[in-house]
């Protein structure tokens, strides 16, 4: 599906109203030129760590990360919960991610034309609703592989959204190096939760685990509205200038 897609998307520079990467301005055949940017705006990653909105989005990225977990689940709830053989199982995660493919598309698509706290409540509301489904789906596995697609539409906000957020809370000077200290809760709360999730299956079943996946969805979404609404004030103090359309 990869190959099809990239195709579609292939753009030349002239098409996009732009020309190749160090040609000339004047548009003529002299050497090129080579092209001059303006710096980029925003504050250094040791700045953002003065901020409260840094921490905001690190505690919300963790919180993105546990609910990541019951992704990682499903086989072993088919499985366990649900009676399912090793194929059945299979093609639950399989429908997971297929709703995933489209459910980035979406978010993305929301973002560009709404922005992205909007995009990200519609991206944690039907996550949570899919959660909420893959839970009932113990009493109804008729249901299961719907749920697991719907699941699958919503789990994209964990990765869209959060770089938006940073890069218009904190701008583009330092975007890397402050994108990559919010994401060291990715792979955290998932490693952590995995273990402690299948511990509580182990006294009863999974259902549990997919009720606080879908409360810590919640948390998450919240966390990072109120990080990008608070970051601006505190990132003004370091660039006065507003850092959103950097």
């Amino acid at each position: 599906m990869t190959i099809p897609v990239a195709l579609f998307l292939l753009k030349t520079p002239q098409q996009k109203g732009l020309l190749p990467y160090g040609a000339p301005l004047d548009g003529g055949t002299g050497p090129a030129t080579k092209p001059v940017q303006a710096p980029a705006r925003g504050v250094t990653q040791k700045q953002s760590f003065k901020t409260p909105a840094f921490y905001l989005m690190f505690i919300g990225q963790f919180c993105f990360s546990i609910m990541t977990a019951s992704n990682q689940l499903l086989n072993t709830y088919g499985q366990a919960n649900l009676g399912f053989d090793a194929i059945q199982a299979g093609v639950i995660v399989s429908c997971c991610a297929f709703g995933l493919i489209f459910g980035k598309i979406f978010l993305g698509m929301l973002t560009d034309k709404f922005g992205v706290d909007q995009a990200n409540i519609i991206g944690g509301v039907v996550t949570i609703i899919g959660l909420i489904m893959v839970a009932l789906a113990f009493d109804n596995t008729g249901l299961i592989y719907v749920a697991a697609a719907v699941f699958g539409l919503g789990l994209g906000v964990y990765n869209i959204e959060p770089p938006v957020y940073v890069r218009k809370t904190f701008g583009m000077k330092e975007y890397s190096a402050i994108f990559g200290g919010v994401s060291l809760a990715t792979t955290l709360g998932s490693s952590i939760f995995i273990p402690v999730y299948n511990q509580i299956a182990a006294g009863s079943d999974y259902r549990i685990t997919f009720y606080l996946s879908a409360g810590f969805t919640a948390i998450a979404c919240l966390l990072y509205i109120v990080a990008g609404r608070v970051g601006k004030d505190y990132v003004a103090k370091f660039d006065p200038a507003p850092v959103s359309g950097s």
